[in-house]
């Protein structure tokens, strides 16, 4: 029986979940049918963010006081439950300023006028995983180097 393998085209944070996939630890024998990868900017650098709070704290947290935390499938399901039940420019007021607060953000990147409305949709579904990797303590466990264990 031949298999062929298949060229994984994904954006943003579905090149985040790919990649996350084809770790070690999580489901390296992916790689093995994927003939190739295209990411395109996949949201997998944060930069110096995770250096200042309240980002710094997530690197030491185990993953069981992760998931109590933020969850397991969804990051942070409480922020979903929330947005159902919070009138929409309300809810989107309170998640500009949640924002502003984690990211340092000022006002001068956004329309005022517009602010709350395009807050209302974030966030967005997110898998807790593919965050506690992103958020994790840097050490990106990769695809293993050719000829590897993983590879036998």
């Amino acid at each position: 029986m031949v298999k062929s393998k298949v060229g994984l085209v994904a954006h943003s944070q579905g090149a985040a979940v790919a990649l996350l996939a084809l770790s070690r630890g999580q489901v390296p024998e992916l790689g093995k049918s994927i003939s190739s990868v295209v990411a395109l900017t996949p949201a997998i650098y944060a930069g110096t963010l995770l250096d200042v709070f309240p980002f710094s704290w997530i690197k030491i947290m185990s993953p069981g006081v992760y998931r109590l935390c933020f969850g397991v499938h969804s990051f942070i399901p409480f922020m979903l439950f929330m947005q159902s039940y919070t009138m929409g420019r309300v809810y989107g007021w309170l998640g500009y300023r949640v924002f502003n607060f984690l990211f340092s953000w000022s006002d001068m990147n956004w329309e005022k006028r517009l602010r709350s409305r395009l807050f209302q949709f974030s966030p967005v579904y997110v898998s807790a995983e593919c965050m506690r990797w992103w958020l994790g303590n840097g050490t990106k466990l990769c695809i293993s180097k050719p000829n590897s264990k993983m590879d036998s």
